[in-house]
């Protein structure tokens, strides 16, 4: 059984010398350089054209849905003045056409609710979730919350809550494509590493075969032939 036992501890000092780098061959430490490198640059500019496509992504949608709350909030002015419920309605309608919305409200001066889209948005309408300007819900939503003015003066509210599902599924096209790039990329650096090795250790290999010839002969007429 020590016996046994000894074999296996050898074995494994072994193995542990053969995962060090600095005991590692050169072809060994040439094939991690170029692919660690690779995998690095390519990494870090992958985060990079993420961030920016989610960043102009998210702008655009903001604009997007900021002119759609906009132009329904102006042409809302004298529905909310003459309290006409039904016009009122039929212009928030116009966010059918846009499937991201998934309602939208106009509320009068004093927060008061005055229509929806859809109609049965109204049960989840809450006066204290109407906070003028841009709220983004987590990864799921997109509140626009605008005043609407008449000669200055305020009539009423327009808020549009959109969901985000387009900018996710182009977040996720994003990574796709960068998760290609990457495998594409450490397959070429795989086949570069080894015209490397064959370029820069080929002569190196022959050097220490030579030095080891004389060391073992005595031999220093020997030379080495570098191709």
């Amino acid at each position: 059984e020590d016996g046994i036992r000894d074999r296996d501890v050898t074995g494994r000092r072994v193995l542990f010398r053969s995962l060090r780098l600095k005991d590692a061959s050169i072809r060994f430490k040439l094939n991690v350089l170029t692919n660690s490198a690779t995998v690095i640059a390519l990494l870090v500019a992958g985060v990079v054209v993420i961030v920016n496509d989610l960043q102009m992504i998210r702008a655009s949608k903001v604009e997007q849905l900021t002119s759609l709350a906009t132009a329904i909030g102006h042409s809302s002015t004298a529905a909310l003045e003459f309290m006409d419920q039904h016009t009122a309605k039929q212009l928030l309608e116009s966010f059918e056409s846009q499937k991201p919305v998934e309602h939208a409200f106009l509320v009068d001066e004093h927060r008061n609710f005055f229509a929806s889209y859809p109609e049965s948005a109204r049960k989840v309408f809450s006066a204290t979730n109407l906070q003028e300007g841009i709220q983004f819900s987590g990864d799921k939503f997109l509140d626009v919350t605008l005043p609407i003015k008449r000669a200055g003066e305020v009539v009423g509210f327009i808020q549009v809550r959109s969901n985000l599902d387009d900018l996710n599924a182009q977040f996720q096209r994003v990574s796709m494509i960068l998760g290609g790039v990457l495998i594409s990329s450490l397959f070429v650096s795989g086949l570069l590493s080894k015209w490397l090795q064959r370029a820069f250790t080929s002569p190196l290999m022959a050097l220490v075969g030579t030095m080891r010839r004389v060391s073992a002969d005595g031999n220093y007429a020997l030379r080495v032939n570098v191709q």
